[in-house]
């Protein structure tokens, strides 16, 4: 759609065309067979930011780390290496982080 392909011509894409293979392939599954919108792509900016926490909340890396892979789960409907690949991260991190995943039950 002509909204997506505004997202695509603005964004950074530090991956290179590796990114942006990666990011069409997701674009094409999200989408259903139907024309890619742009939240379909799922661009963020890449610039990181900090959310003010509540007095007395600590922000750590290893929750930080936790949340993140708890959403790209629940996005992907407990598919592992589905979220691996959205994370950008080997699944073997997520089966040490969730270890009752690696029996095979999701």
């Amino acid at each position: 759609s002509a909204d997506a392909l505004a997202v695509l011509a603005t964004h950074d894409f530090p991956g290179n065309i590796r990114e942006l293979k990666n990011v069409m392939e997701r674009a094409l599954i999200l989408s259903g067979g139907k024309p890619v919108q742009a939240a379909h792509l799922q661009l963020f900016d890449s610039r990181p930011k900090l959310a003010a926490s509540p007095k007395g909340e600590s922000f750590d890396l290893e929750s930080a780390e936790h949340s993140a892979i708890q959403r790209a789960l629940e996005q992907t409907q407990g598919n592992v290496a589905e979220a691996a690949r959205l994370l950008k991260i080997h699944r073997s991190r997520i089966y040490r982080k969730f270890p009752h995943l690696a029996g095979g039950s999701q």
